[in-house]
């Protein structure tokens, strides 16, 4: 009888003390970091972390989670709203991790333009008013093929307006590309001469290019250039549409081509983007791509919110249809020409919504889309990022005895209790 109070008296103990354990506080002392909220299921606990920060205390963001991604002393930094890192490069140095060399480096943009990496191997000078060409070194003036000839030197922005040139003469030179001699007076015996020059056709003595008409006035002339060319004499190439303009995608396939493709066009530098609505990514449906000449250009397409990553690109002429889709709302499309190289392209676009759980998998959970970003909801016993690492059993420390099973509640993950063999009862099953 004795023995009997005594197994009563120590599973009383031990109900007690399960009972508070089970009720017991699993935070840690260390309280969850960067704005995190400590949980528990009264068996484990878990930090709910905020925004991009990640870790068992959230002590992590997406630049420090691992080492240091960014090499040359480069910054990382991380977008708070895609939690996507990108490295700052210093040192002359570019790429997703600092380690190609800059084609900037070298300051190949003039007269104050500004040099925009592309692709970690191209790059794009963006120029300031009435500057053009691949590098910013070419003004009106230098496209008008020196039509003041030996006697001024061109000006340009007359009026305001970058296009406008006009000579400013030498001394005793005159008329609008100074090749008129200012008349002096000649003294031949006793009667007075004036002198005097003809004034040339300008369209003998310039060329409009690129099939441009030339038509005069007088001693000056004015080309009138077939799309996409401009300029004083048709001389540069303009990036068509203008790329100042985003272009908007929507749901049904739009065309970005080389103005007049298939035909060929010369000494283009041109950088589109794209953007599609909020939720939904941007496709890009490349059909054709040619670049010919004694030096090559470029084409790419590129997944700016994901530091310019390179979705297609080329050197050379393809003829294969090619389908990519970015990884956020933006694509930008890179065209390079030089002036011993020509091309053309064709491609469609549009704005799709790509489910972003598709291909992500959730292991013991339920992936729930979060805008772009894949988001996982886990079964109440598994827990991290990707429901992967399973909580301890609620079992695992069960007093039911001999004569009684351990179960919990599966909603929950917790509060275990004994289901009893027959012939015995209580809490711990005696």
């Amino acid at each position: 009888m004795a023995s009997f109070h005594v197994v009563a008296l120590l599973s009383a103990y031990l109900l007690v003390l399960y009972s508070l354990l089970a009720s017991g506080d699993f935070c840690p002392d260390q309280e969850c970091q960067n704005g995190g909220t400590c949980r528990t299921d009264n068996v484990t606990f878990v930090c709910k972390c905020v925004g991009c920060f990640l870790g068992t205390y959230c002590e992590f963001d997406p630049c420090t989670e691992f080492e240091d991604p960014c090499e040359n002393e480069g910054i990382c930094q991380y977008d708070s709203q895609t939690c996507s890192t990108m490295c700052h490069c210093k040192n002359g140095t570019t790429g997703n991790f600092c380690t190609d060399p800059d084609p900037c480096a070298n300051v190949p943009c003039h007269n104050g333009g500004t040099c925009n990496t592309i692709n970690g191997t191209h790059y794009h000078c963006s120029c300031p008013r009435c500057y053009g060409g691949q590098n910013c070194d070419s003004d009106p003036c230098d496209d008008e093929g020196g039509f003041c000839g030996a006697h001024g030197h061109c000006i340009f922005g007359v009026n305001g307006v970058c296009h406008n040139t006009a000579c400013d003469c030498d001394n005793g030179w005159a008329g609008n590309d100074c090749q008129n001699q200012v008349p002096t007076t000649m003294q031949t015996g006793t009667t007075t001469v004036l002198s005097t020059t003809t004034i040339p056709d300008p369209c003998l003595m310039f060329n409009c290019q690129h099939n441009g008409t030339c038509v005069a006035d007088g001693s000056s002339y004015t080309c009138k250039c077939v799309t996409p060319y401009a300029g004083i004499n048709c001389e540069s190439a303009m990036c068509d549409p203008d790329p100042a303009k985003i272009l908007t995608a929507n749901a049904t396939l739009q065309t970005l081509s080389t103005t007049r493709f298939p035909l060929n066009i010369n000494g283009l530098n041109c950088l589109w983007t794209i953007r599609a609505p909020p939720g939904q990514t941007v496709e890009i449906i490349v059909s054709n791509v040619t670049l010919v000449g004694t030096t090559i250009g470029a084409f790419a397409v590129l997944d700016p919110l994901a530091n310019n990553a390179s979705l297609f690109s080329t050197n050379s002429s393809t003829r294969t249809a090619n389908d990519v889709k970015t990884s956020n709302t933006l694509a930008s499309i890179f065209f390079d020409t030089h002036a011993s190289s020509s091309g053309n392209f064709f491609l469609q676009y549009r704005s799709v919504y790509t489910d972003p759980c598709t291909s992500y998998h959730c292991g013991n959970g339920t992936c729930i889309p979060n805008g772009n970003m894949p988001e996982c909801m886990c079964h109440p016993c598994y827990s991290g990022s990707k429901c992967d690492i399973p909580k301890p059993d609620p079992c695992a420390s069960s007093v039911c005895g001999t004569f009684g099973t351990c179960q919990y509640d599966p909603t929950t993950c917790s509060n275990p209790y004994c289901v009893c063999a027959q012939g015995h009862s209580g809490p711990f099953c005696i």
